[in-house]
Parts: structure tokens; C-alpha cells; sequence
């Protein structure tokens, strides 16, 4: 597809690899536990009921509001799946199911959503949820153009709601990909009640102490330390079986990986190095699988100055850095290099004939020489910050990344950062060269407009703006 080819070649963003995505969970986790875990809700049928299921997880949060912070609200996401709903969700297949809203309908000219609503729903705080607290919050979406909802939200003209359990959506133009946005991110339905007399709806105590559907309460949050949740009795679609969840945060993948296998918590959300996979194939009581997962890193160039706003440059870099090498060396093999934007998990949407710029050191020196960045003696051509978040994946991305760029002369520094500090580094225009994130790509690619190629929107740290691709998209 044209469009494929146009993203990348001209975007010239460097696909790194990660088509898949690990999970490690030790085998005295209830399976069904471990889904409570990730935010799956179901109607349970349980076997036994109460205990706590301790997670290690990477990110201190700042706040539990999922919907207004800029950017999003990665920091916070395990907890707020289980604390809030949206009108539709996903599924394990990444399939759009019912959430808040029981089943839905599109007019024939597809204009028109009609959201029918449980009727059975109450926030944690016990007032009724209905139609009115699905208006306000997207409406406040639509309007907040800092949310990072807001730019794929649009589309939409008018939110009406008829009665306390339907919800209307009325359309400016045909949205295809409308119901995957709703099932995606930062769309979750708030407590009007709560937050409509609030000014600033991302900077009040209210984000500190989270009202919400979901199957679980807030009890505390220790910053730095832990976050716990309790069951939510009146949960619409019943009590989970568990009766606690504590959020532990442990920030070092490494250390995490060992409280797992020292069974001092029950599930890690950490991203540990693929090597350490070692440690758990060799503990008796653990088992490994790998989730294929809509997933791609990928590093962004800073255009808004030299040498990445000279497209040879970006170029050469690209042709220069060993996609392979990094598969094997830093994802120990698990891992492929990426040939599209699009991940493999996303099946109907990938372009299996789709081709990146080939590994090719000679002819990345030619174009350096050509964009006028000719190696000195010292045998440097130039000098720049490689952004990432700390991880032990994305440290061991980074240093392949610096090692193939040696060769052709480009000192890459590498600049590891604390998953907020990173944030706010890479949506500064100065002080970096690259920066590299990956994050869920689906369940339409349609998101990977606000992803990638709306000017100043979404995760578009660097500035790239292609008329053209906008268009195709």
C-alpha cells in the first residue's frame, strides 16, 4: 500500500524491532487473577475469593485522572484500567467489545452512534452513573485540545443523551476508526458529578483520590512506593475474586524480576532484558511465553535543527544502524526487525511485502560525506543525545544503536531518563538528537496520525509535518 511505502521512506523514522511482548507470571498466579491484573473485567465465576495480588510495576504515578493529562498517562495506566470503564474496550485479540455500553448501532451513512448504557452501574463513591457523565466527559475531550483523546475525537459534532441510558454521537463526517479511538486510550468515562464544577480538571486533589466504574477502589497511594486498590462490591458486572491489589513500584526492571522469583509479588509489568529470561527458564516453579503484541519501537528524529533536519542525515542514520544486530544482541533473538509502522499483531492492517532501507555502512558514510559532515581526525563526524526511558530493553537498544553509529563516525550519546523526565525532555525541541519510545499501535492504524504525523500532537516529538502523509492518512 502507497501509503505504507510513504511512511517508511519519507518519514524516515528508524523501526528498531519488537513485534512481540513479554509477560512473565509465575504459575501460582490464578490465571484469572493475573487478568484482573491487567485491567480484564468479566462477569467471574469464582472458585475462592479474597487474597491480594502484589504487581511490580515500572512508574510511579503522578495522578489517576486517564484522560487529561497531555500526553497521556502512562504512569498510571495499570491502575486506572482498574479503577474506571469506557463505553466500548478491547479484548486479549484486541477486538472491540462492550463496556460501559451494552451494544451499540451506526446509522447506514454512518453519521450517527446510538450508545445504549447497563443500567446497573454506580461509581465507587455510590452515586448512579448515567447517560450525563458519558456526555460531559467526551464533550470535555472534544473541547480539551491538551487531552491526548482530544485530537482523534473530532470527527464528532454533538454528544445528545435522550434518557439516563442512551447516549448519541452525531458525526461531522464519516469515522471509521471512531469506535477503536473510544476502545483505545484516554477515553475513559469520568464522574461528571466529580469534576464538572473543577476548572482544571488536570490539576485538582480530585486526580488524588479517583472515583470510578471499574472493579476496583482506591484505598492509598504511597508515592514512590505503592498503590492499593480493594474490591468493588457493586462492581455491574460482579466482585472480582480477588479482594486487593497493591501496585508496587519498582522502577529497576532487574530487581523486579527478583522479587518474582523470590515470590514477593505476583506479577511483574516491568520490561526485563530479554537475557534475564534465563533467570525464570531455570526456576523450577516459573514458565516463560511470548505474547505477540501490537508493538514497535521506533526512535523519532528532531527536525526543528541541524544535522537531523537534513534528510541525508536521517538517511544515512537509518542505514547505519543494524536492525538484526539488535534483534539478536539486545532482544536476545526474540525479537525481528520491523519493516512497517503497522505491527504484525494488527493482522488485516499489515503489509507483509512492506521493505525498510537496508543495512548499508558505506553507503550511510557516502551521504554524510554529501550533507557536508565529513569524518574529522579524531574520526567523529558529529555528536548527539539518544533519549530513552530507563529500562534494561531500551539501555540494551540503545547501546547496539551507539555501537553501529560509532562506525560511521557519530558519537551517540546516551541519555537515560526517568520515564517523566524523558517525557518532558522529548517534548522540548532542544538538548536532543533522537529520541526512542515504542507503546500500543492499535487497534487501528488509523492512531498512528496523532502518533506520528500531526504536527506538535500526540508523540510527534520531532517535528515532522508531511502535507502529503496527513492527506494518505
Amino acid at each position: 500500500m502507497q501509503i505504507k511505502r510513504t511512511l517508511a521512506v519519507t518519514v524516515l523514522l528508524v523501526l528498531l524491532a519488537l513485534s512481540g511482548s513479554l509477560v512473565v507470571v509465575g504459575q501460582h498466579v490464578d490465571v484469572a487473577q493475573a487478568a484482573i491484573a491487567s485491567g480484564v473485567t468479566y462477569n467471574p465465576s469464582c472458585k475462592t475469593t479474597g487474597g491480594t495480588i502484589v504487581s511490580a510495576e515500572a512508574l510511579n504515578p503522578n495522578n489517576f485522572n486517564p484522560d487529561a493529562i497531555p500526553g497521556g498517562n502512562d504512569q498510571a495506566y495499570d491502575e486506572d484500567l482498574n479503577l474506571y470503564d469506557k463505553l466500548v474496550t478491547l479484548n486479549a485479540n484486541y477486538s472491540i467489545v462492550p463496556d460501559l455500553a451494552y451494544n451499540w448501532t451506526i446509522s447506514p451513512d454512518g453519521l450517527t452512534y446510538t450508545f445504549h448504557l447497563y443500567h446497573n452501574v454506580t461509581w465507587s463513591d455510590g452515586v448512579p452513573f448515567t447517560s450525563a457523565d458519558v456526555v460531559w466527559t467526551i464533550e470535555k475531550l472534544i473541547n480539551d485540545s491538551a487531552a491526548y483523546a482530544s485530537a482523534y475525537l473530532q470527527d464528532i459534532g454533538s454528544v445528545t443523551a435522550p434518557d439516563n441510558y442512551t447516549v448519541i454521537f452525531h458525526l461531522k463526517q464519516v469515522d471509521p476508526a471512531l469506535l477503536g479511538f473510544l476502545a483505545w486510550y484516554g477515553t475513559f468515562i469520568l464522574p461528571k458529578h466529580i469534576y464538572a464544577s473543577i476548572p482544571d480538571w488536570s490539576n485538582t486533589s480530585a486526580n488524588l483520590h479517583p472515583v470510578g466504574t471499574g472493579p476496583f477502589k482506591f484505598v492509598s497511594f504511597t508515592p514512590n512506593s505503592q498503590v492499593v486498590l480493594e474490591a468493588n462490591p457493586n462492581y455491574f458486572r460482579g466482585a472480582p475474586c480477588v479482594s486487593k491489589l497493591v501496585f508496587q513500584i519498582i522502577p529497576d526492571s532487574s530487581t523486579a524480576l527478583q522479587a518474582l522469583i523470590n515470590g514477593e509479588v505476583n506479577f511483574d509489568d516491568n520490561n526485563p532484558a530479554f537475557a534475564d529470561l534465563r533467570l525464570v527458564n531455570n526456576t523450577s516453579q516459573f514458565a516463560t511465553k511470548i505474547a505477540l503484541f501490537p508493538d514497535t519501537w521506533y526512535a523519532n528524529f528532531n527536525l526543528y535543527s541541524s544535522p537531523f533536519n537534513n534528510s541525508l542525515v536521517r538517511e544515512a542514520v537509518v542505514m547505519a544502524i543494524n536492525r538484526s544486530e539488535i534483534a539478536q544482541k539486545a532482544e536476545d533473538g526474540y525479537d525481528k526487525p520491523a519493516n512497517a509502522f503497522f505491527p504484525i499483531a494488527l493482522g488485516w492492517a499489515y503489509d507483509p511485502n512492506a521493505t525498510q532501507y537496508s543495512y548499508n555502512i558505506t553507503e550511510a558514510a557516502k551521504l554524510l560525506n554529501e550533507a557536508g559532515y565529513p569524518q574529522q581526525p579524531n574520526g567523529t563526524r558529529f555528536s548527539f543525545n539518544f533519549l530513552y526511558f530507563s529500562g534494561a530493553e531500551e539501555d540494551a537498544i540503545a547501546t547496539v544503536i551507539q555501537s553501529d553509529l560509532a562506525k560511521v563516525g557519530i558519537n551517540m550519546i546516551k541519555d537515560e531518563l526517568e520515564f517523566g523526565a524523558w517525557e518532558t525532555a522529548s517534548e522540548s525541541h532542544t538538548g536532543w538528537g533522537m529520541t526512542m519510545l515504542a507503546g500500543f499501535q492499535g487497534p487501528d492504524p488509523a492512531q498512528g496520525e496523532t502518533r506520528w504525523v500531526l504536527p506538535g500532537v500526540g508523540n510527534d516529538f520531532g517535528g515532522y509535518n508531511n502535507s502529503q502523509v496527513v492527506h494518505l492518512y
